[in-house]
């Protein structure tokens, strides 16, 4: 009979303030709450790693049905996350479903599909799923903050035109 694994604890330690700040241009990420969504432990500490560095809160999600769960549980308490980075190749449920449902149910916050495949067709299913961007593993640093601040600022901007049109 096996054994049932016992529960990751990989809540980094915050930021040091100065890593935080603002006006720091090391941290483009300040103040935005990212959620990753990705089953491998390795990948999720290295992306935690980069976007904190980058200034950036983040939480994590195992897979689809958690990452799911946790954005609705975000927007439904008035804390949604300001960006979600996808796997889409998760067990229980993958990044196509999850960001699917999340799109059925209105949820408009920028996501970044994250695959080891680079395939032919794989952008444009990611898209098609309703990621608005799409990223390749191995991860590399300086490409995924520049895509992440990117997608920020774009969906920060459609927010004031959307605003002030209203």
């Amino acid at each position: 009979e096996e054994a049932e694994p016992a529960a990751r604890a990989e809540t980094p330690a915050p930021p040091a303030s100065d890593e935080a700040a603002p006006e720091k241009p090391d941290a483009p990420l300040a103040g935005v709450r990212v959620l990753i969504v990705e089953d491998g432990v390795d990948n999720r500490r290295l992306i935690d790693f980069f976007l904190r560095r980058s200034g950036a809160e983040t939480a994590h999600a195992e897979d689809g049905r958690q990452g799911l769960d946790a954005v609705l549980a975000a927007v439904r308490s008035d804390q949604a996350f300001g960006l979600i980075i996808m796997d889409m190749q998760m067990p229980v449920m993958d990044g196509y479903e999850a960001t699917a449902r999340l799109r059925e149910a209105g949820v408009a916050t920028p996501i970044l599909a994250l695959t080891a495949h680079a395939m032919v067709g794989d952008r444009e299913r990611c898209l098609a799923a309703g990621c608005d961007d799409y990223a390749t593993k191995p991860i590399e640093r300086a490409a995924l903050v520049q895509q992440c601040v990117r997608l920020v600022r774009e969906a920060e901007a459609a927010a004031r035109t959307s605003r002030a049109a209203a």
